[in-house]
């Protein structure tokens, strides 16, 4: 719900971009924004204004944040293919416009300038792949039902409609992660609601934890292609990378995650984690110090500069730390790697 006059501002804002006043234009806008974050009607409008004065980067992530807050408006994701477009990026544009495509109604010029971007993504699009296309059905309709789903705890009911959501949306980000999320987490999420047996009877409890996991990374990748400010999916696909084994590629989502999310002790704690097995010791020390800061009782980043101070060979002060951990209780957090 926009505030009262916001949409009259936005209207006076394009007048005003039309006739050469480009800067009070974007300053109206952006002061829509400074009031109310969650308009998504005036991210919309800042992005196609950036686009327009030749900040397409801007304007970008602009429409990316409108697509995130209105995210079943067809209009966000044609504005955000066409301006992928123009800066000849295929592979997301497809997604985008496809995106719009299943949100409908029929719109001939979406459909001109999907072909164009098929024809110009070729047919080794692997960013979208199997993703990128278009499937019968309602994606606002399947992501309500993934949301009752998950209300009535049923973890399989969540991920079948969250994947219904990720084919006909395909630049839907957030649907993306969502559905990495409960896939990664699922055999846990199966066991706390007794419904482990499910995913036994599929494939055998190993197989099917693997196969899981590969779509969960999947997931993850195809989230952050579409929105690389997804401070969270960069943080739990650090984990998920991290307990692969791909240590130099998690090393990277948690130095984003980290930057974007300086006020999160469990984040800093994770990267801290992660330096110390690399063998980056004084890095690893600067973070663990950083959570400690944040959150003086998080027990597990005590431990962890433990950890640091016996691997830099200083085993009294690493006692220390190991005893202090026992007067706090440990930290209960889905995002926190252990």
């Amino acid at each position: 719900m926009q505030k009262p006059g916001a949409s009259e501002d936005l209207t006076k804002a394009a007048q005003l971009f039309q006739s050469g006043e480009r800067e009070a234009a974007l300053e109206i806008v952006e002061n829509i924004i400074s009031s109310d974050a969650g308009n998504a009607a005036a991210w919309q409008t800042l992005g196609l204004l950036m686009l327009r004065s030749g900040r397409a980067n801007d304007g970008i992530k602009a429409l990316r944040r409108a697509c995130t807050l209105a995210p079943f408006e067809p209009g966000n994701y044609t504005d955000l293919g066409l301006a992928y477009l123009e800066i000849a990026d295929y592979p997301r544009a497809e997604a985008c416009l496809i995106s719009a495509q299943s949100l409908g109604p029929a719109d001939a010029n979406v459909e001109k300038m999907l072909a164009h971007a098929r024809h110009m993504a070729g047919t080794g699009n692997a960013a979208t792949g199997a993703l990128a296309k278009s499937v019968d059905g309602d994606a606002e309709a399947h992501y309500a039902k993934a949301l009752e789903f998950q209300r009535l705890n049923s973890v399989d009911g969540v991920i079948e409609n969250l994947r219904k959501v990720a084919r006909l949306l395909p630049a839907f980000a957030a649907a993306h992660k969502s559905l990495a999320d409960f896939l990664w987490h699922s055999h846990g999420l199966r066991a706390l609601t007794g419904a482990f047996g499910a995913l036994l009877e599929l494939k055998g409890e190993d197989a099917g934890i693997a196969d899981q996991a590969g779509e969960a990374e999947l997931h993850y990748r195809m989230a952050l292609y579409h929105d690389p400010d997804l401070s969270e999916a960069n943080a739990y696909f650090g984990n998920l990378l991290r307990r692969n084994g791909k240590l130099s590629e998690a090393r990277e989502c948690y130095r984003q995650a980290a930057e974007m999310r300086p006020a999160n002790a469990v984040t800093q704690a994770n990267f801290a984690s992660l330096l110390l097995a690399l063998g980056e010791l004084d890095e690893a020390g600067k973070y663990a110090d950083l959570a400690l800061k944040l959150e003086p009782g998080f027990a597990e980043a005590r431990e962890l500069q433990g950890h640091i101070l016996l691997a830099q060979g200083d085993g009294p002060a690493a006692a220390r730390k190991y005893l202090d951990t026992f007067r706090f209780d440990p930290k209960v957090s889905s995002e926190l790697f252990t």
